[in-house]
């Protein structure tokens, strides 16, 4: 060991773990199993292909006679099928697998375009000011008039519009995208020239002018690093919001195609057979659905609180 070993500053792990948002996090187990089952959800989704038992994609090998199987432990339920089949064929558990892998994909994408707009319309309106400032503030005004899934549904309509019913059939998934992220991006905007209208009065921005810095380069590597924080909580919190949004557009039948389920089309199918007696349709994707949602609200709710420096 060196003379100076014992005087070298701690690496980026050792930090992380002996910080404050840590110390929180591990002492709550609610917050742990949230994280763990948020963990499980994603792990599932992004192996997929590896770990379902059928892939409920390939048409070919679908048969209709399998249809409604119940699951395993009900009298009718076959072995392959360990919580039956949907109206189609596809096992339930592969379903729900995939699904979980569209849904999860379209939420975070979406949240990353809204935080991506938001974040960008917030330090220009916030560094610049004038009449820039007050033309994206109006608009976001405007938009907050308006409830998040009815500017998606918008959005949505508006894209099937253009592109037309043959264009638009293998781009469902970025219609999707496109339609949440456009609805949540007020939000970051709103937050980000709060910060930033402090930020641009500090010495260090000022200074940063003095020495001839460009504006661009002072928003985005010097004020954006500081306004980062509120960003992550709200990013946080509209993932758990989109993965609502998605199922719900995906209920309403303007999702992506039943031949590419997500989870809200998965409930939406099984709605159809409730009455009937096949539960299990509509019951395990839902259930899924709210496990997620709710395990990544409860993050994004901890998240809030842990950074909140009046709270510590």
């Amino acid at each position: 060991m060196t003379p100076f070993a014992a005087d070298r500053e701690p690496g980026l792990i050792a930090r992380a773990l002996d910080s404050d948002v840590w110390h929180s996090f591990t002492r709550s187990p609610v917050v742990v199993v949230a994280a763990i089952l948020t963990a499980l959800l994603t792990l599932s989704a992004v192996f997929a292909p590896w770990i379902a038992p059928h892939d409920p994609t390939d048409l070919a090998k679908l048969d209709l006679l399998d249809s409604r199987t119940p699951p395993l432990w009900l009298e009718g339920g076959d072995k392959r099928f360990l919580l039956g089949t949907d109206n189609q064929g596809r096992d339930m558990l592969s379903a729900i697998l995939y699904g979980l892998q569209i849904s999860i994909g379209v939420s975070v994408l979406a949240v990353m375009l809204a935080m991506t707009i938001g974040v960008t319309a917030g330090l220009v309106a916030g560094y610049f000011g004038g009449w820039i400032e007050s033309a994206i503030m109006r608009v976001a005004d405007v938009q907050l008039t308006f409830p998040a899934i009815l500017t998606a549904l918008l959005i949505n309509g508006a894209a099937r519009a253009m592109l037309g019913n043959k264009s638009v059939d293998g781009a469902e998934f970025w219609v999707l995208v496109v339609s949440i992220g456009l609805s949540f991006w007020v939000q970051y905007a709103r937050t980000v020239r709060g910060s930033t209208l402090v930020e641009k009065n500090k010495d260090y921005v000022q200074a940063a002018r003095l020495i001839g810095i460009r504006p661009l380069a002072i928003m985005f590597r010097h004020v954006l690093p500081n306004v980062l924080g509120p960003v992550l909580v709200i990013a946080t919190i509209n993932l758990a919001l989109a993965i609502i949004t998605e199922a719900t557009l995906s209920f309403l039948g303007v999702g992506l195609p039943p031949s590419h389920p997500s989870l809200g089309t998965l409930v939406r199918i099984g709605n159809d057979f409730l009455l009937s007696g096949e539960w299990w349709i509509a019951l395990f994707p839902g259930f899924v659905l709210a496990l997620l949602a709710l395990a990544v609200n409860m993050l994004g709710d901890w998240l809030r609180d842990a950074l909140n420096p009046k709270l510590r």
